[in-house]
Formats: structure tokens, C-alpha cells, sequence
């Protein structure tokens, strides 16, 4: 460590001069030495030594070891080495120190392969150089301070929408095939395997389907994610869910947690009709930061907020006080994946009937949010009348549960008279309230009306469909 903390002071004043260090496990030197001696010619001496130096032209530097390469460099650069350096310096223990992780962890790769990390940097990198991605790009974002809360506002003014509309149509019955590019596999993790999502949220957003459901992913047994499985597509086929997300999808979830920043996120839908492209059906992993518009280290918009709750030891989140919801703490310790399961399970068990529409969880290895749905029936936290729901469903789905950290996600509502001069209309009202329609007449007016503003209010669109707080 001090000949290379040396060596880059010389070669940073003498930029002409190259350094190249090579790194070996102490277990490993012996055998490395002596390959370096028999290729270079080296005296049977050399294979005593802890470090060897020597010139491209393969000529020892002085006698090759840390004490004359010092002495040398020390003549021909005129540097005073053993007094600018100590084996005891602060700087030369760290250096040796991080050396020795280096080589552990080039080791480990070679044995392993990339980590996480790594594999889900160089698939993004593969899916964006190719084109492959396609997230919304019409949106207008706005930052909105909520009860000292953040929220990121982000409004479709067409796309979203349209998307609506189409995966009704086309996957409202919970079923669904889609192709999906090898090349965009991060890896396979347990019982799932994790795959970029070819319409993100944010940067590097990918999803976690259980491979069975994935056909043609493997080619020759080859895994995911390795050079070979990066030509062609394969199928994933989704069905609808009757609960979930199961324990091995857990498992697979606490793995990717564990290797990147991130949270997950899960949304089960039920006596409605799907909005949702079918691989949001499974568990969706959003990589820190999932906006530019929070603090990189806290990861997500109203991650100051979860950070107090939690360390206050309360269940309920102040800024949601006006629908059920619990969050937990993960309990130090090994058995993530078993503990974010079974609060997931308490979580079921103390809303009872409240998730007859299904509920949405965000996750991390620290935390769980349960939030059962009122899409069909239940007191609304907004109050919005089971009557109205179906009507307000068509314009206004579910929100994404990513907004459950802060990042609202909502289609455009176009004004209607008089909104569209100016007045002020309440948040909905029916065709009737709005004419003043009154009598057998009104029957046959109930159509919904929805104020434009009401996509400026995060926490009037998370109450819509949630059960108002007891």
C-alpha cells in the first residue's frame, strides 16, 4: 500500500509516468509470484518477497522489493519517501484495507457473477441505448406542501387517459399476454424474475412476475440476465389475482431490496374493472430516487415524514389521518421476507371486510403501508357516494400506490360550464345538482360532473377510494 500511495503521487506530477497495480488475495500471492517469476526470469529470491516491482520490459525495479522501489523512486524523483509515508500512516492502513475488499470482491464476481446492482445498471443502459423504454412524457409536474408533507403532482394532459381507455378495453379481465425484450432481464431472484418495465414511472422502474408466468425467458438453461439470453423476446402472460402478492413473490421482493435502493410496491384490484397494464400486476420495484424532485438519500418525496413516524413508534401516518391505513416497522434481524409477509397478513386480518375491494402495500426491508380500498362499497374518505364511484372510476382510477410516498399520478379533468369561465363548482356533483334538475327528471341526471381542480389536491384523490378513518 505505501509503494502504490507513492506511485500515484509520482505518476499525478509526472503525468507521462504509468502505474498499473495488480491486486492479490494474500492466499493467492505465492502462487501468483511464482507465475510472474517464470514468465519474467526473475531469481529464485523474488518468491520470498510480499511485493514484486518491475518495468514493462520485465526488469526488476532495484532488487523488486517495497524497500528499494521506495529507495528508487526516492533518487530519481527526489521524493524524501520514508518520511512522507509510515506502514502505521492512517492513509496506508485504509488503503490496505480497501484493497484487500477490492480483490475479495473481484473474486466474488468472477465466482458469482455481477451483483444487482450491476446487472440492473447494464440492462437499463442496453434498454435505453436500444429505445426499448416508453414512459409517459406528457406530464405537467408541480410540487405541492401538504400538512408538511411533499407530493409530487404529476398531471397527464392526454396520454394517461387514453392508456385508461385502452387497457380496459383490452386487459379489464385481469388477463393479458406481453412481449418483453430478454436483453431488458435484470436477473432471476428466487421464484420471480426481475424485468425492466417497458413503460417506467421512474428511472430504472422494473416488476418482479413469478417466471412461470414467463415463457420462453430461458433459452437452452441458460439464465436471465447472462450474455446469451440477451437476443430475442419472450411472453409473460398474467390472470386474474385473487390475492397476494404470494411468499415467494415476498422472498423475491426482500432479495432486490437487499441489492438495490429501492421500494416495492403492490396494488390488488377486485370487484372492478382492471385499468392496469398487466405487468403492473405484480410487485413493482422503484429504485431511489423514483423522482428528481426529492432528496436523493431519503429516496422518495415524503420520505422525511415515514422516517419520524417510524421512529416515533406510531401506526398511523399524520398527513392520512382521514382514511384506514396501518404501517409497521420490520423487525430487525434475519427473516425479512417471513416478517413483511405475516404483517401483510395481520395488516388483512385487522381491516376485515374493508379489503373486499383490494388494497394496495408499499414496502421496504424497513417498513410495510397497508391501505385497504373502498372501490365499491365502505364509507369513502372523501365522500364520494358508492353511486357515484363507478362514474368517477372511469375518469379517475385508482392512483398508482407509488402515491402513498408522494408521487401522485393522475389524468387530466377537463372544465365544464361554468368552471370553464371562472366560477367555482364543488369537487363532483351530478348533472341534476349542477342544473338543478329536481323530480322524476333527476333519475334520469345523474351523470357525474368533476371540477378540474380536483387533480391539484393529492389528498382529496387519495381519499376517493379509501375507507374513511374510524
Amino acid at each position: 500500500a505505501r509503494c502504490q500511495y507513492v506511485a500515484e503521487q509520482i505518476q499525478h506530477t509526472h503525468p507521462g509516468l504509468m502505474v498499473r497495480v495488480e491486486l492479490q488475495l494474500p492466499h493467492e500471492w505465492p502462487s501468483f509470484c511464482e507465475t510472474i517469476c517464470r514468465e519474467l526470469d526473475l531469481p529464485p529470491d523474488c518468491l520470498k518477497q510480499s511485493m514484486l516491482v518491475w518495468t514493462v520490459e520485465g526488469k526488476l525495479v532495484g532488487g523488486g522489493t517495497a524497500v528499494d522501489f521506495l529507495q528508487v523512486m526516492q533518487d530519481k524523483f527526489g521524493i524524501r519517501v520514508t518520511s512522507m509515508v509510515s506502514v502505521q500512516d492512517p492513509i496506508i492502513r485504509s488503503r490496505a484495507a480497501e484493497n484487500l475488499a477490492l480483490v475479495e470482491e473481484r473474486r466474488r464476481r468472477a465466482q458469482q457473477g455481477p451483483v444487482l446492482a450491476d446487472r440492473h445498471r447494464a440492462a437499463l443502459e442496453r434498454a435505453e441505448a436500444a429505445g426499448r423504454l416508453d414512459p409517459l412524457m406528457d406530464w405537467k409536474r408541480s410540487v405541492v406542501v401538504v400538512e408538511g408533507s411533499q407530493f409530487e403532482l404529476r398531471v397527464s394532459q392526454n396520454d394517461l387517459a387514453e392508456q385508461v381507455k385502452m387497457y380496459r378495453a383490452e386487459y379489464g379481465d385481469g388477463y393479458g399476454t406481453v412481449g418483453l425484450a430478454r436483453a431488458d432481464v435484470v436477473s432471476a431472484v428466487g421464484e420471480c424474475t426481475l424485468v425492466l418495465h417497458p413503460k417506467p414511472i421512474c428511472h430504472g422502474h422494473c416488476l418482479l412476475p413469478l417466471t412461470q408466468d414467463c415463457e420462453d425467458i430461458q433459452v437452452l438453461g441458460v439464465q436471465p440476465g447472462s450474455d446469451e439470453a440477451l437476443e430475442g423476446w419472450f411472453t409473460y402472460e398474467s390472470a386474474p389475482r385473487k390475492d397476494g402478492p404470494a411468499a415467494g413473490e415476498v422472498a423475491a421482493a426482500v432479495a432486490v431490496l437487499g441489492g438495490l435502493r429501492c421500494l416495492c410496491t403492490f396494488m390488488l384490484l377486485r370487484n372492478v374493472k382492471d385499468h392496469r397494464f398487466p405487468l403492473d400486476y405484480s410487485i413493482q420495484v422503484l429504485p431511489f430516487p423514483i423522482t428528481d424532485k426529492c432528496d436523493p438519500q431519503l429516496g422518495f418525496p415524503m420520505g422525511m415524514v415515514y422516517t419520524s413516524v417510524l421512529e416515533a413508534g406510531v401506526s398511523k401516518l399524520p398527513v392520512f389521518k382521514e382514511f384506514r391505513h396501518l404501517i409497521f416497522a420490520v423487525p430487525d434481524g434475519a427473516g425479512k421476507a417471513e416478517q413483511i409477509s405475516s404483517i401483510i397478513e395481520q395488516c388483512k386480518n385487522d381491516v376485515g371486510d374493508a379489503c373486499h375491494d383490494g388494497y394496495q402495500v408499499v414496502f421496504t426491508l424497513d417498513w410495510v403501508l397497508f391501505v385497504p380500498l373502498a372501490l365499491t362499497q365502505g364509507e369513502s374518505a372523501a365522500g364520494l357516494s358508492a353511486e357515484l364511484r363507478p362514474q368517477m372510476l372511469d375518469l379517475l382510477p385508482p392512483l398508482n400506490p407509488a402515491a402513498l410516498v408522494g408521487v401522485v399520478m393522475v389524468p387530466s379533468v377537463a372544465p365544464t360550464f361554468p368552471e370553464r369561465v371562472g366560477a367555482t363548482v364543488p369537487l363532483w356533483r351530478t348533472q341534476a345538482e349542477a342544473e338543478g334538475i329536481t323530480g322524476e327528471a333527476a333519475k334520469n341526471a345523474q351523470a357525474i360532473r368533476v371540477s378540474s381542480g380536483i387533480t391539484s389536491l393529492p389528498k382529496v384523490l387519495l381519499q376517493l377510494y379509501t375507507h374513511k378513518a374510524k
